[in-house]
């Protein structure tokens, strides 16, 4: 493909659009919208929102040239431990305000720590954190859970992408477990129930 030469500041940039990348980042609404974490940091997020529809016409733009498109986001520890205080803060209001702040029990730190303190007998898990902690969840949670407890596994489906571990035990027909997955689009969702 032929260079392209492309008018900005401070002066006119010549690219060769199959060698050169557009690389998006933190384009999150919780960076870019009001009560997102970047207002929490104390930016003017109306001057963030005007960068969006120029971005959107740039990677319209690249897509047609097939150029190389890159989107960064915003990562934390699997367990959440290294989150900002302000986005815990800004899920307590978010339950709060939905009427839900009775029903969760939001805990800072490490996880798989953390369930070592959960009280039992337990009757429902909804595994939706990082694939590689379920089966650490589930050794902790394991001697707490009621016979008839159910367990569901967002993305478990799949059987791979480090839910191995966790099928391992549960496929195991001494473990006392029965399992089904339901099959929705994206890895669908496995139930599990504790006999």
């Amino acid at each position: 493909m032929k260079t392209l030469n492309i008018d900005a500041e401070p002066g006119q940039i010549a690219i060769d659009p199959a060698r050169t990348a557009i690389v998006m980042i933190d384009m999150q609404r919780d960076f870019l919208e009001p009560g997102g974490f970047g207002e929490t940091l104390g930016n003017d997020v109306s001057l963030l929102t005007k960068a969006v529809k120029p971005a959107k016409a740039l990677l319209g733009w690249a897509r047609k040239l097939g150029m190389l498109i890159v989107h960064t986001r915003e990562g934390h520890r699997p367990d959440m431990a290294d989150a900002p205080p302000a986005k815990v803060e800004r899920a307590r209001a978010n339950f709060e305000s939905a009427g839900l702040a009775s029903f969760i029990d939001l805990r800072e730190g490490d996880i798989v720590e953390a369930a070592k303190t959960f009280e039992g007998p337990i009757d429902f898990v909804l595994f939706d954190i990082w694939s590689h902690v379920v089966r650490p969840m589930l050794d902790v949670l394991l001697p707490r859970l009621r016979p008839g407890a159910v367990l569901g596994t967002d993305g478990g489906g799949n059987r791979s992408g480090g839910y191995e571990a966790m099928f391992e035990l549960i496929d195991d027909p001494a473990s006392g477990f029965r399992t089904m997955t339901l099959p929705f689009k994206g890895g669908g969702l496995e139930l599990t129930l504790k006999l």
